[in-house]
């Protein structure tokens, strides 16, 4: 005997859930940020190795880049028998006896700059002796791995990858990869995918290209920030912004919802319409242009402060939205990490030019009252398509409710199994759990009219489960309006005596 009578047990009415699914309780998928630009083009290495069988050591890493190769070691001490001193030895010409050593590259029948391998060979002459073989070896590589979507949960392993934000020595911009990654964390990021540019092609080409690559690996990263450094004329920026949607378009279609965030190169000097028309061609509540272009940056080498790209605030959105749940609207909300906008841009930005860009479906970031920065509003493009697709907030609500229904439906199992009578109440419990934890955890306010049916031929396909329900969104508060008007119930009435001065003369009134 079976289930709960494989042993005695008193008479009474005993329940047995039976083979209905129990689904875990999914939560909300977290916002991801993934970078897309150029860091400082190589990896860092060192290695120890000898020379004491042989004259030649072939490199562990392939890309070498053969200017880049450090020797160091020891040599005798002229002035001390017996001790030795550290010494960085002479490179000299590929194929001749100048110097210490010379580096050769060799490209395998795979081919390609990121597969050469590197051998650096002992002259006749030189400083490396027998007595002292061992040395360190030390240079710059970009092998295949750099441009691999790479994963990071700290600011440290990023720069280690993509190298220093700010050249030590000027202070000038090394990686605009990990700059961005700096006001991503910084804003709140915990979480980051970084995508290095080919260098191989145009740079429209390169970022399609990035597109296709994280297409066709990823579905984790669903805030996309593309670092369109030297992009500054209209038409190509034009262009960018289309092979962008289209690749955002074609990843919804396949089930993956992204947005993606926009910021412009310092150097683009364009009309108010004209960058108006950049945000109303498009028109896609999946891309979010952050506006100014330029703002300021305190640099700590330099100890001064200068103007950086809008991309980095396109960054610094992404670091907010990440710390934040769907429906937080990114309005009001300050990022952090600037010195505040050059006083040129200040200057241009006034009230009716913040109008008018906000009205085309741009996020304005200005200065508060109180100081610092915040976003004016947080707009997709779509601002012409209405609420549901010009604000931010209530895009990634549809887009998180997507992903938590169908992350439900798929981990109860249930694709692939036969239907059976009860097969559709199934489905209806599992969507009831996803669409309780979202107005649980305020992601929506409320859902309406669920039902759940299997459809029937001729019309309808026998292998389908149709599920129906329409939700009410968390509505992002953007406006306050207050009416008030004079109580005069007390009965007492003052009259104040006033003067106004016109353009045409003097009223006064008692």
């Amino acid at each position: 005997m079976t289930g709960p009578f494989g042993k005695y047990l008193p008479p009474g009415v005993y329940v047995d859930t039976g083979p209905n699914p129990t689904v875990a309780s999914v939560g909300v998928n977290p916002t991801i940020v993934c970078l897309i630009g150029t860091g400082v083009g190589y990896h860092t290495f060192n290695e120890a190795d000898s020379f004491a069988s042989s004259n030649s050591i072939t490199l562990a890493q392939t890309g070498v880049d053969p200017n880049s190769v450090v020797v160091t070691g020891y040599v005798a001490d002229p002035n001390a028998s017996g001790n030795s001193i550290p010494t960085t030895f002479t490179p000299g010409a590929s194929g001749t006896n100048q110097g210490d050593y010379y580096v050769t590259i060799t490209t395998p029948v795979s081919g390609g700059p990121q597969n050469t391998i590197a051998t650096v060979i002992k002259t006749s002459g030189s400083r490396i002796s027998s007595t002292y073989p061992q040395v360190t070896i030390s240079y710059h590589y970009t092998d295949a791995s750099y441009y691999q979507l790479n994963s990071f949960t700290d600011f440290a392993t990023f720069q280690d990858v993509y190298g220093p934000p700010l050249d030590p020595t000027t202070g000038n911009i090394m990686s605009p990869l990990s700059l961005a990654a700096q006001f991503a964390i910084q804003n709140g990021a915990n979480r980051l995918y970084a995508l290095a540019l080919s260098g191989t092609g145009t740079i429209a080409q390169q970022f399609a290209s990035a597109y296709a690559t994280l297409s066709g690996i990823n579905s984790d990263a669903n805030l996309v920030v593309p670092l369109w450094d030297g992009v500054t004329d209209p038409g190509a920026l034009a262009g960018m912004l289309a092979t962008l949607n289209a690749a955002l378009t074609a990843d919804a279609l396949d089930g993956v919802l992204r947005m993606a965030i926009i910021g412009l190169d310092q150097n683009y000097n364009q009309s108010t319409a004209s960058t108006q028309g950049l945000a109303t061609t498009i028109a896609s509540e999946r891309i979010i242009l952050a506006w100014p272009n330029q703002l300021s940056l305190y640099n700590g080498v330099t100890n001064s402060t200068v103007t950086i790209d809008g991309f980095y605030l396109a960054a610094a959105y992404g670091g907010l939205m990440s710390a934040q749940v769907p429906q937080m609207p990114l309005t009001r909300k300050k990022p952090l990490g600037f010195a505040g906008l050059p006083a040129s841009i200040s200057i241009g930005m006034t009230t009716t030019v913040k109008n008018a860009l906000s009205s085309s479906g741009l996020s304005v970031t200005e200065v508060a009252r109180l100081g610092g920065l915040q976003v004016r509003q947080g707009l997709t493009t779509n601002y012409a398509g209405g609420e549901l697709t010009r604000e931010i907030s209530l895009v990634r609500q549809a887009d998180a409710l997507y992903n938590l229904v169908q992350t439900t439906l798929d981990a109860a199992q249930l694709i692939g199994q036969p239907i059976t009578g009860t097969t559709a109440l199934a489905v209806k419990a599992i969507v009831t759990q996803a669409l309780e934890t979202a107005k649980a955890s305020q992601l929506i306010e409320g859902y309406t009219g669920l039902a759940v049916r299997e459809q029937a031929p001729p019309n309808g396909d026998p292998t389908v489960i149709e599920v129906q329900f329409a939700w009410q969104p968390t509505y992002p508060l953007n406006y306050i309006l207050v009416n008030f008007t004079v109580d005069t119930t007390t009965g007492v009435t003052t009259v104040n005596s006033a003067t106004i001065t016109g353009t045409t003369g003097t009223s006064t009134g008692g």
